[in-house]
């Protein structure tokens, strides 16, 4: 019977995808380059991606090793419409989607081709940890919790068992280097135990997703952008990724 659905997992891809009698497509997510920040999860219109990948470890061959468990996956491949929408705004170019086995550029999908979305504006930058490119077309601002303990022999113990401790997620998965442990006397002073260097940081959110003590909190500011778009496709992905709508040529020339 067609459609018919299939779903490969191995360590260095992921796929899903739908074959009809004349037709197949296909969306892949290349392990090596994804980092975890679960972008494609927020922004998939038909909620279809129900988990973005996170991260368990790293080996010498992949940035990050995912947990089967927790990967990219997709409830239903049915329930996917392979618009695209992942792929275009997932920042480090980890997932395609194929037609017929013909890879779509990005450029070229529809919601882009038809001025669904807007071209996303920003620049291509070498990642310095991960060693893969990344589109930096957010912008965003990364805040640590504070450890409140007023004693000093508690806030000890938090930060030798719990935040640092033994844990260094977030920093492992950090694209681009942005976070480091902070040295105990100046975590001391100020009860912030992870340092984030703002400029190095890419507000994609995949700290967020690492952190096993729900610590860290990413407010994403604006997102860059270029060219006219469609109000009510763009507000629904800006509601989930918390940022205001960037401006839309197509409303000023009317």
């Amino acid at each position: 019977m067609f459609p018919k659905t299939n779903k490969q997992i191995n360590q260095m891809h992921y796929r899903f995808g739908l074959k009809f009698l004349a037709r197949s497509m296909e969306v892949s997510l290349d392990r090596a380059k994804c980092v975890g920040c679960g972008t494609c999860a927020i922004v998939c219109p038909r909620d279809a991606i129900v988990s973005g990948p996170k991260t368990k470890g790293k080996d010498e061959h992949l940035h990050s090793v995912m947990d089967d468990s927790i990967i990219l996956d997709v409830s239903d491949p049915k329930k996917c419409v392979y618009c695209g929408t992942c792929v275009y705004f997932c920042p480090f170019d980890a997932l395609k989607i194929s037609i017929d086995g013909q890879v779509v550029p990005k450029d070229d999908l529809d919601i882009v081709t038809r001025e669904v979305v807007p071209k996303l504006a920003g620049k291509i930058q070498m990642m310095k940890h991960a060693k893969i490119e990344a589109h930096i077309y957010m912008r965003g601002i990364v805040e640590i919790l504070k450890t409140e303990n007023s004693v000093e022999h508690d806030f000890k113990l938090e930060y030798v068992n719990n935040c640092p401790g033994e844990c260094h997620k977030c920093i492992d998965i950090c694209p681009n280097g942005a976070l480091e442990r902070m040295p105990y006397e100046e975590a001391l002073k100020t009860g912030i135990t992870i340092k984030v260097d703002d400029k190095a940081c890419i507000a994609c959110g995949s700290c967020v997703l690492a952190c096993p003590s729900d610590k860290i909190l990413m407010k994403r500011t604006k997102i860059e952008t270029s060219g006219p778009y469609s109000d009510m496709f763009m507000e629904r992905i800006c509601e989930r990724l918390g940022v205001p709508m960037p401006p839309n040529p197509k409303l000023k020339s009317k």
